[in-house]
């Protein structure tokens, strides 16, 4: 999961992010169905699928600045997609609050699956430079 300055480009990055989120979420799905907490697997699921809406949400994002910039490098104008992204974590989360307290906290790690990615990610990237 090492960058070169050559090839940090947005699509690796999210790629990666991908990797990673497939493989938190795989390991927190599995813990639930091995604890026999088949609300929380789905809810895991449901907060990957979330996670996921958000990261193509930031990479739509990340074209259009990348986009802007290209086009007037002096240009402060910046895509915001922010309410979409916590309304879309609000409304995952809210459908899952209303089944089950399991299937909340499970929506919750899947949701923040992308987070700690980002941290892994970072830290892999962090590791191998040195």
């Amino acid at each position: 999961m090492e960058y070169s300055e050559n090839d940090m480009s947005l699509f690796t990055l999210v790629k990666h992010l991908i990797y990673g989120m497939i493989g938190v979420n795989v390991v927190l799905f599995i813990t639930g169905l091995i604890s026999g907490s088949y609300h929380f697997s789905i809810g895991v699921s449901l907060g990957a699928v979330s996670g996921f809406l958000n990261l193509w949400s930031y990479f739509e994002q990340g074209k259009k600045i990348e986009k802007i910039i290209s086009e007037n490098p002096e240009s402060k104008k910046v895509a915001r997609m922010f309410f979409f992204r916590y309304a879309l974590n609000a409304a995952f989360l809210g459908i899952c609050g209303f089944l089950s307290v399991q299937m909340l906290i499970g929506c919750f790690c899947g949701i923040m699956s992308l987070r700690l990615s980002i941290y892994i990610v970072t830290f892999f990237n962090k590791l191998k430079r040195g």
